[in-house]
């Protein structure tokens, strides 16, 4: 009760909202390089058509947008700090679990070590400011007339589909980054054969 009148939003509210986001930021992305390349392909880790990285940056961004409605610029000055806090801290953790980066974003403008950069915090920046003023409310909406059980049912299947999807996400990271270092061993030791003369 003292989380929701802090934050203007419930705890299911919240996991329905990230769950929403996440599929909508997928579908974002996917349509986005659909235009640019001109077909789809999906470049996160995970297999079903989410995408957690865009749930978390809409849900810090409506918590955000509650407490600083009032104030527009602020407002996007922080959104663009959500955006690339989030995509940097995420490239960093997949890189770290499997030695391998699914966007690399080195030599762009304003870049923090490949893992984001100015035009892709500012793209990230408008997409979210674009939610939380166009997609949103029509979200909550639907959510309010959605009954219960539809609710509980999807929140159980999207969080187990999330959850057995990020294991194994995980499990082939590490298993990569294995694979990896062993593959860099077999290298250098070949190397220092030739050097040896065998």
């Amino acid at each position: 009760m003292v989380f929701e009148q802090n934050t203007g939003y419930g705890i299911i509210q919240l996991l329905q909202l990230f769950a929403v986001y996440s599929f909508i930021g997928w579908l974002i992305d996917n349509v986005y390089c659909l235009i640019k390349d001109r077909h789809r392909f999906d470049r996160g880790i995970l297999k079903g058509p989410y995408m957690p990285l865009y749930g978390i940056m809409m849900i810090l961004s409506l918590l955000v947008a509650h407490q600083l409605e009032e104030d527009l610029v602020y407002m996007i000055i922080i959104l663009f700090v959500i955006a690339t806090l989030v995509e940097l801290i995420a490239g960093m953790l997949i890189h770290f679990v499997s030695l391998n980066r699914y966007w690399n974003y080195t030599g762009r403008f304003l870049n923090l070590h490949g893992y984001t950069c100015f035009y892709h915090s500012l793209k990230a920046t408008l997409i979210l400011a674009g939610c939380l003023v166009l997609v949103d409310p029509i979200v909550m909406s639907i959510l309010a007339v959605t009954p219960p059980w539809l609710d509980l049912v999807f929140l159980i299947v999207f969080y187990i589909c999330v959850i057995s999807d990020s294991i194994d996400a995980i499990d082939e990271g590490l298993f990569m980054r294995k694979f990896m270092k062993s593959d860099v061993k077999i290298y250098h030791r070949n190397k220092q054969k030739k050097k040896a003369g065998f």
